[in-house]
């Protein structure tokens, strides 16, 4: 039994790259699909970042969060809420890019480690 644990930017434990160990890892190994919910934190990252960058724009921030957590190779299923029609096709296009994907292994070796 797994127990519920976050996976996104803020929460990366789940998938450590580093040890190649975590809950989605020990999923995947019993043949598990991995659905994440909230990989958006939910607003928090976003709004920290507004208040920390006002010039920021939050959309770019919300579409690193979901490009990230989609970067993942053990990720199947990532559900965001989505409040307006525009994050509907905002969201449908950051999940159609598969050419932006990050490579985590090589972010987490330059620098996590």
């Amino acid at each position: 039994v797994y127990k519920r644990q976050r996976y996104n930017l803020l929460y990366q434990h789940p998938s450590d790259w580093h040890n190649n160990q975590g809950v989605i890892r020990q999923a995947e190994e019993q043949g598990m699909g991995i659905i994440l919910m909230r990989p958006l934190t939910s607003g928090v990252f976003q709004r920290l970042m507004a208040e920390t960058f006002p010039e920021i724009d939050v959309l770019d921030v919300g579409r690193l969060l979901l490009n990230y957590v989609l970067s993942d190779p053990y990720v199947d299923v990532a559900l965001v809420g989505m409040r307006e029609p525009r994050f509907v096709e905002l969201n449908n296009e950051i999940s159609d890019d598969v050419a932006s994907r990050i490579d985590l292994a090589a972010l987490h070796d330059r620098y996590v480690r």
